[in-house]
């Protein structure tokens, strides 16, 4: 299959290992991203130690790859989304979750909604499907063989993050990700509730997003994550906000003024 020319977008993954199955679809994710695109892949990794380097060894040529030492008892993505971001050198910024697929056809036209009058574009229609260990395989073949939406079951009706492509300085004008969400819960869905609410504009492909499984731990257990309910509430505080008291908000974001940069 030709790969899609997406010179003008990064693909931003920021990932952390809790599971061996974490590697195996972080792999197939990398597998994926560089036989259908010919755009640049950013990876993240925050931990204790660099878990998955060595086992994506054979995309290192052709990615950009970073480790950020961190001994924090939870998964602080917002953060290290931001700093993504602040590496990011391409105007299309696509924040990427390691666990997703979707067909690089609605990829490609949520890249092409991105233009002047558009700020964000997520290639699906808000439906994600899960992806149980013995299909797996049918997602690592031609996206043609990829299971159709009658045969998995859905796992969100509603989702609004797995993939998400911002017109990267719409995304960095708007407060970037908001870093009172820590580990998991809302965060993707407070950035783009956030952004409408500032005026930017954002539209969908219709489609679907495939959840390969894996382990719900900590950080993506709702009932375990201690940081939830926080987020919750952070959530509806954001929610409740006029366009200008969420100008106001978005711009005393502290880490605005002290966005840090990888080396």
């Amino acid at each position: 299959m030709d790969r899609y020319d997406l010179r003008q977008a990064t693909f931003l993954l920021a990932v952390t290992c809790d599971s061996l199955e974490r590697v195996r679809n972080l792999k197939i994710v990398l597998r994926f991203l560089r036989t259908s695109f010919d755009a640049g892949v950013h990876v993240l990794e925050a931990g204790p130690a660099p878990v998955f380097k060595d086992h994506i060894a054979e995309h290192l040529p052709h990615i950009r790859y970073d480790f950020l030492p961190d001994d924090s008892p939870f998964f602080y993505k917002t953060r290290l989304l931001n700093r993504l971001l602040a590496a990011c050198d391409t105007d299309l910024a696509v924040v990427y979750d390691a666990d997703i697929l979707c067909h690089p056809a609605n990829i490609r036209r949520a890249c092409a909604l991105v233009r002047p009058g558009c700020d964000i574009a997520l290639p699906y229609s808000g439906v994600c499907l899960d992806v149980p260990e013995p299909e797996i395989p049918r997602l690592m073949g031609e996206p043609r063989d990829f299971p159709g939406r009658g045969e998995l079951r859905v796992l969100y009706p509603d989702a609004t993050g797995g993939v998400v492509v911002f017109r990267r300085q719409s995304l960095l004008s708007a407060g970037g990700y908001n870093e009172y969400f820590k580990s998991w819960g809302h965060e993707d869905r407070e950035v783009l509730r956030r952004m409408q609410g500032l005026g930017y504009r954002l539209e969908t492909v219709p489609g679907h997003i495939y959840h390969l499984r894996h382990p719900r731990q900590r950080d993506s257990h709702p009932e375990r994550n201690p940081h939830y309910a926080a987020n919750c509430r952070e959530y509806e505080r954001v929610l409740a906000m006029d366009p200008e008291s969420l100008r106001r908000y978005a711009a005393a974001f502290p880490w605005r003024a002290a966005s840090e940069a990888l080396p």
